[in-house]
């Protein structure tokens, strides 16, 4: 999978780069923090994300793993996707928010709900990915880069 720092950097993300960020579920029970700049942050169109979002696509940023910091009890399931690869998705026991994402096929990275941050106006997409499934009403900026599925590094 395609972490696209090579793409261009939003002027904003140079601000967040060195500042620590927080987030958390819908009920407050689970808190996250990090202390590393995120990596990327990506629109994804993929049925899965559909699926689990209940939406049209998922927004997310990657942070590295052992950066991030979480409190609270999860709950979570494993889903073998399109790739091959396992996709550990975790949420909040008590009111079901999506907190995290991690993948066999991207073991070093941590993945997290734009939606969960406490602010997300940084968060500015750097790609789309999986705009083969994109729904034919939701569509975005075309400034950002688009991919038909997941770029290969």
């Amino acid at each position: 999978m395609i972490t696209p720092l090579s793409l261009s950097i939003h002027p904003i993300w140079l601000q967040v780069m060195t500042k620590l960020f927080t987030g958390g579920c819908l009920c407050g029970a689970v808190r996250y923090q990090s202390k590393s700049k995120p990596e990327s942050s990506v629109i994804c169109h993929c049925k899965d994300c559909q699926k689990y979002s209940g939406t049209a696509f998922s927004a997310v940023v990657f942070i590295p793993i052992n950066d991030l910091s979480i409190s609270g009890e999860l709950s979570s399931f494993n889903l073998k996707v399109e790739s091959g690869h396992t996709v550990t998705r975790t949420f909040c026991k008590t009111c079901g928010s999506h907190i995290t994402e991690g993948s066999d096929g991207y073991p070093d990275l941590a993945v997290v709900t734009t939606g969960t941050l406490d602010d997300p106006s940084w968060a500015t997409p750097m790609m789309q990915c999986f705009t083969s499934r994109q729904h034919s009403w939701a569509k975005l900026d075309s400034s950002i880069p688009a991919f038909k599925a997941m770029p290969e590094d």
